[in-house]
C-alpha cells in the first residue's frame, strides 16, 4: 500500500500528461520482478524517455533486466535525449 502511496505522491507532483507506473511488492512482500518491471516500463514508456526510480539493489537489476527485454526499436529510441 505505501509504494501506491508513493506512486499517487508522483502523480499529483508530474500531473496527469505524463505515463506514470509503479512496480513493487510481490503478494504484499517485498521484491519485484522482471516482469513487472517490463510491464511498467511498457506502460511508462514515452518517445521522451523513461524515469526509473530504485530503491533497492534487486530493484535496479530487475530494471536492468527489463530494459534489455524491449524490443531494440524502443531501447534505441530514448538514447541520446
Amino acid at each position: 500500500m505505501w509504494r501506491r502511496a508513493r506512486a499517487d505522491m508522483v502523480r499529483q507532483m508530474v500531473g496527469l500528461d505524463v505515463p506514470l507506473a509503479w512496480c513493487g511488492g510481490i503478494r504484499r512482500r517485498p521484491g519485484t520482478s522482471v516482469r513487472c518491471h517490463r510491464e511498467a516500463l511498457q506502460t511508462a514508456w514515452s518517445i521522451d524517455g523513461v524515469v526509473i526510480m530504485v530503491d533497492m539493489g534487486g530493484a535496479e537489476t530487475n530494471s536492468e533486466m527489463a530494459i534489455e527485454r524491449l524490443p531494440e526499436k524502443k531501447r534505441a529510441e530514448g538514447r541520446g535525449l
